[in-house]
């Protein structure tokens, strides 16, 4: 079996097992034969030693040195020409990882592989010599051991730091132990100049010869000219990059520029205006990771189109509002919002019941004022055991009624607040009641298809699936009301106890003044002076309490306003989900389905996916206003609905990307979704939902218009259907006029989900 072979059985592993744009950089790979393969993939690691018997060893060999190679009795081994097949390579492992690269002729082989490579001599090349001395290579190495846990150079954390070279962000010790980032000026030029070669609007405005790629001529025409966007011409420079990027998302980009007026506008902006605008172009470095930029790489995803305007990372600091969350994201605002409205019906609980600070510091001063008083009653000769004995109980069921009107005033609190609860679900009922008569309202009239016999049908089934819904809704709103009914009863109970015991309470206040006018008839001077005190002490906890009750009640009711604001929206995007689910599609898909059989068995898949994830896929839509189906089929199309991957170009999340958009850092899939389509993406407004050729205009655009600078369908929307035929690029600027694409094109899933 020679390496053709090998290269195709490893193709259509990732193919299955990973998607087609690893696929591409696979390919690129290939063609680029000096890069070694353990360089590359781990993928590819365990595809050689597991389906294919390759020795470990294999790994320090280039690609070229890979294409040599033969199976033989189920082991890929090396050939001599002369001589024939040698033996298999047999070198000793310690473990499952390879972690052992103690011997000499492997580590040798490896990391003259590493060090010979242009991108690792120009990264650890720090005096600029042009070469590695032993100083340079060693401190590679202490990097490499830094990186385990043991201080050792292992296999993986070898791989690691090449893959970190790479990707523009390898952190090197220096001299005094410190780590800094290694990049050289060549490295950040051509980082960004990578940025806008992979980038689709500035492949069309640099593409003289109109193929739908960029030559070296076209490469080289664009460096030159904008040598002096900074006001130097004499070299290229990263300002000049980056403004000339923003001229062409602005589409002011032209060669026939006046440099000359371009540079005096540069040189009027103040040192702080160029700082801030190079902040905004470069972006900010991830939180949680070591370096502060990450290289895009010459390796094109073929995944996410979309221009932008500018080098920024991501958008992430836009601030959120009710009206930018997600259902997902106004869902998890709720919970915050009910929690600070239990906390503040507990804060005005905490005032009836005197747990409130305030309150407790101003009855612990009213108890001491008692105790004084109590005591100079005790002891005056002058007040008659029948006033003392007749104060002592009045005193004692004013206490008890005022602890009966804390708790009834806490009861009534916790009640008002389940009729608020229960109110909202109401609210919710009626919603999702309306939603339901407006999905009917607007189904079309069967008699508007009387030759379509299925269309008719369809329509018939959505009227009685909305009825049978809209009957369990009103059902449910009927029930909820009695609910609110019965809650209402509950409070106005509580509400007449509190204003009969607030009028015993008035009673006993009343009888209390009365004995204390007995009292002061002929009480001593230290008893009126405790008296008056204890009379102070008691105004002072009344209206300590009054003030604390009014601000515990007004942070409330603002709690529960803002609650009620986050159902409303809640409610609001549920009903446009009800209204969209039970709509039927008046969409007119133009085409037959050619589906091989493994696009037959992947379409089953794709449609599993969607009813299992479509609420995601509608927090994408609620959040950017792009139709949920398309979000989906995207998905599928770049990773086969894999949500560890970014939607930007199908690398793993959690990690910075390295592929175009580079530099971009997310960890939760939702979040970097709605990044890709509102940063990334084409022009949303050119989705007309009633349009379905719109939604296959946005998925060629998002993927790119190579196959219509040919003339062609593209796969990326037709594949699968009648409207496609063969051809696809299988890399980067390499199109085979022969290969048929058996992903599923974004017409046939959407045409699943639509129709």
């Amino acid at each position: 079996m020679n390496f053709e072979a090998i290269k195709s059985g490893f193709l259509s592993y990732l193919e299955e097992k990973i998607g087609e744009k690893d696929q591409n950089i696979t390919q690129n790979a290939i063609q680029n034969s000096e890069i070694s393969i353990f360089l590359y993939s781990n993928e590819f690691k365990d595809y050689l030693v597991e389906e294919i018997g390759a020795d470990v060893s294999i790994f320090s060999k280039s690609i070229n040195d890979i294409m040599s190679m033969e199976i033989v009795d189920g082991k890929l081994i090396e050939t001599d020409e002369e001589q024939g097949p040698s033996d298999t390579f047999e070198k000793e492992q310690t473990d499952e990882d390879n972690d052992n690269i103690n011997n000499s002729n492997y580590f040798k082989d490896a990391l003259n592989d590493i060090l010979s490579n242009e991108m690792v001599i120009n990264t650890l090349d720090v005096d600029k010599s042009g070469g590695l001395d032993d100083k340079e290579i060693n401190s590679f190495l202490t990097g490499v051991a830094s990186a385990d846990e043991n201080g050792e150079i292992t296999f993986d954390n070898l791989a690691k730091s090449v893959q970190s070279i790479q990707e523009g962000n390898y952190i090197q010790p220096n001299t005094e132990g410190e780590t800094t980032l290694v990049e050289s000026g060549d490295n950040i030029l051509n980082r960004l100049l990578d940025k806008v070669y992979n980038n689709k609007t500035a492949i069309k405005a640099l593409d003289i010869d109109g193929d739908g790629k960029l030559n070296d001529e076209e490469r080289a025409k664009f460096e030159e000219y904008i040598k002096g966007y900074d006001g130097n011409s004499d070299e290229l420079t990263e300002a000049d990059i980056k403004r000339a990027f923003d001229d062409i998302m602005d589409g002011k980009f032209s060669y026939d520029n006046d440099l000359t007026k371009i540079a005096e506008e540069i040189d009027k902006e103040t040192e702080e205006e160029l700082e801030e605008r190079t902040q905004e172009t470069q972006g900010t470095t991830p939180t949680g990771g070591t370096s502060g930029t990450s290289s895009g790489g010459s390796i094109s995803s073929g995944g996410t189109a979309g221009s932008r305007n500018s080098f920024s990372s991501s958008n992430t600091n836009e601030p959120k509002t009710i009206e930018n969350m997600t259902l997902e994201e106004l869902e998890s605002e709720k919970q915050t919002r009910e929690a600070d409205v239990k906390q503040a019906q507990e804060d005005v609980n905490a005032v009836h019941s005197g747990e409130n600070e305030a309150v407790k510091n101003a009855k612990t001063e009213y108890e001491d004022a008692k105790e004084a008083y109590d005591e100079a009653v005790e002891n005056d000769e002058n007040i008659s055991d029948e006033t003392k004995e007749k104060r002592e109980t009045n005193l004692q069921q004013i206490e008890e009624k005022e602890g009966e009107i804390d708790n009834l005033n806490i009861q009534i609190n916790d009640q008002e607040n389940l009729i608020s609860e229960q109110e909202s679900i109401i609210d919710a009922d009626k919603s999702n009641i309306s939603a339901l008569k407006s999905a009917l309202s607007a189904l079309p009239s069967e008699s508007e298809y009387s030759d379509d016999p299925d269309k008719q049908a369809e329509i018939s089934n959505k009227k009685a699936e909305i009825n049978a819904a809209l009957e369990e809704a009103e059902a449910k709103l009927t029930e909820d009301e009695e609910k609110l009914k019965e809650l209402n009863n509950d409070l106005k109970t509580f509400e007449d106890n509190l204003e009969t015991a607030e009028g015993e309470l008035e009673e006993l206040e009343a009888e209390r003044s009365e004995i204390e006018e007995e009292i002061l008839e002929n009480c001593s001077p230290e008893t009126k002076a405790a008296l008056e005190a204890f009379n102070t002490a008691k105004d002072n906890v009344d209206k300590v309490k009054s003030e604390e009750l009014e601000k515990a009640q007004s942070a409330l009711t603002d709690a529960q306003s803002a609650l009620e604001e986050v159902n409303t929206k809640i409610n609001e995007k549920k009903a446009e989900q009800t209204e969209k689910e039970y709509s039927v599609s008046e969409f007119d898909f133009d085409f037959e389905l050619t589906l091989s059989d493994r696009q037959a068995n992947e379409l089953e898949l794709f449609k599993q996916n969607w009813e299992e994830n479509k609420e995601r896929y509608q927090e994408v839509e609620d959040a950017t206003g792009m139709p949920a189906e398309l979000v989906a089929a995207i998905h599928w199309r770049e990773s086969s609905g894999n949500f560890d991957t970014y939607l930007h170009n199908g690398q793993k999340l959690g990690q910075t990307t390295t592929l175009v958009p580079a530099g971009i850092y997310f960890e939760d899939w939702t979040e970097a979704a709605i990044d890709a389509v509102k940063n990334y993406g084409s022009d949303l407004s050119s989705i007309d939902p009633n349009d379905i050729q719109t939604y296959y205009d946005y998925a060629e655009h998002y993927n790119g218009m190579g196959y219509a600078n040919k003339g062609l369908p593209s796969p990326y929307v037709w594949a699968g259907t009648s409207n496609y035929e063969k051809g696809k690029y299988v890399a980067d600027g390499q199109f085979d006029p022969n290969y048929v694409d058996q992903q599923l094109g974004v017409a046939v899933m959407l045409q699943a989900l639509l129709s």
